[in-house]
């Protein structure tokens, strides 16, 4: 081997090369160090004969006594023919060193952590990139099925974690570093490093290990934690897919600590806060998926890893469904609005004598489009200390009344909310503070769990009084009651400009 800056490829022919005529010399020439881990380093290096790029890891000087495992990993990974795993080209020893090297294609793309951190620093309260999340959990699903295939050929991997996942710039899913993986019907190679309890630092809980411990302690099982290697199979790994799962929904591995024996001991104690302490609102259902996968108990995960990716599509697919269900229902919720709205355009509500009947026409449309226990029409009186009730309907009983009163001195929260606020949607009125003063003496006593309140220019208020379990208001509902808000406004400006203009003679009262 020899080290210096990839050559180009000059050929781009497409003829086909006489074998007197391929370079000699070494074939590989090392460029950059791409990664260095415990015994090996990942070079990034020039295939001579084939004209390409390649990943070649070998031994560090300082590591010669872990060359059975070099050999058995490079000769392990061979094995694992499968999309998900790297392929190797080339094993061999360079003739210079000594040392074994292999040779495997070169990957290019982030880890699943770099995705999984950016993903979160992307997210904001309320909303997340949704295609991104979809990413993520679909290249979950590939690294289930990887592993899946190893189990299948009695290999365990042991070292699962973000950084061990590799997701190329054209959709690869690949799973790297099965160093320390399992055979299962073979006996461990012996270890040529202390035992990682002798390591004491934060960063060493996050980085491969081997000794008594194998693994990432920040990501592990608890029998792995516990040093019991006969204990370790692929429900372990399944473990370890939970904890990868863990990373996607909370940004970092499911342990951390200030000394690695504390992370040790979480991961032991499976101690680790669940995923909504971290993002509130992380969907339940891959919470759920997240949780079991990472069981204390083995016989309580998923059976193999294969099923949890099934589980996760699963999710996905009923989200789906779920999803154009919401669309549809949004359609029809729309086109009943737009109707409603129509509707009142072509009623003339802006030319009837009668305010009040203007009024109630307006709060029975909005209760009846929007299924909402009690809608009603509040004004500010001059003095601005009271909000005084123009109109008020009550679906269930099909009754208009009104009269009421709200006095500012009783709820100065709710008149702040209103002078500061264009559209008050409280899911829980009885504990949002724009509207838990009504609570004990208004609230309660009728049944109203949630309320929406939008403007009524210049100084009113359309509410709408939600009775039963509480309701999210849809962005289209607010819509809609704002729109009917500024119909409303508009009656009452023409109707008091109409009133005026008759005090000054200019027009005469409509007939009826």
């Amino acid at each position: 081997m020899s080290t210096s800056d990839p050559p180009a490829d000059t050929s781009g022919t497409g003829e086909l090369t006489p074998l007197s005529d391929l370079p000699g010399g070494p074939r590989y020439t090392r460029s950059t160090l791409h990664a260095s881990g415990g015994m090996g380093e990942v070079w990034r290096a020039w295939d001579t004969t084939l004209g390409r790029e390649v990943a070649l890891k070998q031994l560090k000087d300082e590591s010669t006594a872990g060359e059975a495992r070099f050999v058995r990993e490079a000769k392990l990974t061979g094995r694992l023919e499968h999309p998900g795993v790297v392929p190797v080209y080339e094993l061999a020893r360079d003739p210079e060193s000594g040392r074994p090297f292999y040779v495997m294609r070169f990957v290019r793309g982030r880890t699943l952590s770099d995705a999984a951190r950016a993903f979160h620093s992307a997210r904001r309260p309320g909303w997340h990139p949704p295609l991104d999340l979809v990413k993520l959990l679909s290249a979950f699903v590939s690294v289930c099925n990887t592993v899946g295939y190893a189990h299948s050929r009695g290999i365990v991997h042991r070292d699962l974690k973000g950084e061990n996942i590799i997701l190329g710039e054209f959709g690869e899913v690949v799973v790297l570093d099965w160093g320390v993986a399992k055979v299962l019907d073979e006996k461990d190679a012996p270890d040529a490093l202390p035992p990682i309890a002798s390591r004491a630092s934060t960063l060493a809980a996050g980085q491969t290990r081997l000794g008594d411990v194998v693994g990432t302690v920040a990501y592990m099982a608890p029998e792995q934690a516990e040093g019991l290697p006969d204990l370790v199979g692929p429900h372990s790994d399944v473990f370890g897919l939970g904890a990868i799962l863990y990373e996607m929904l909370c940004g970092g591995p499911p342990y951390s600590g200030v000394t690695y024996q504390n992370v040790l001991l979480k991961a032991m104690l499976l101690r680790f806060p669940p995923p909504r302490e971290w993002w509130p609102e992380v969907p339940p259902g891959l919470e759920a998926i997240c949780l079991k996968a990472m069981s204390k108990e083995p016989a309580a995960r998923y059976p193999s890893a294969v099923e949890l990716g099934q589980e996760i599509q699963c999710w996905q697919d009923r989200e789906r469904r779920q999803a154009e269900d919401d669309l549809r229902d949004a359609f029809g919720r729309l086109r009943r609005q737009q109707a409603a709205l129509a509707a009142l355009v072509h009623a003339d509500v802006f030319t009837a004598a009668d305010l009040n009947a203007i009024l109630r026409q307006l709060v029975e449309v909005s209760a009846r489009t929007l299924n909402v226990a009690r809608v009603s029409i509040w004004r500010l009186t001059p003095d601005g200390q009271r909000l005084h009730c123009d109109s008020l309907f009550e679906l269930a009983a099909v009754r208009h009344s009104d009269g009421f009163e709200l006095n500012a001195a009783d709820y100065p929260d709710y008149f702040a909310a209103l002078a500061a606020t264009e559209v008050i949607a409280a899911a829980d009125a009885r504990t949002d503070p724009r509207t838990r003063e009504f609570a004990d003496g208004y609230l309660v006593p009728l049944g109203i769990t949630s309320m929406m309140e939008v403007p009524v220019h210049p100084n009113g208020v359309l509410c709408h009084e939600h009775v039963g379990e509480q309701r999210a208001w849809l962005p289209d509902e607010q819509m809609f009651a704002v729109a009917v808000g500024h119909i409303a406004a508009h009656a009452i400006a023409h109707w008091e400009r109409r009133r005026a203009l008759e005090r000054l003679g200019v027009v005469g009262r409509p007939a009826g």
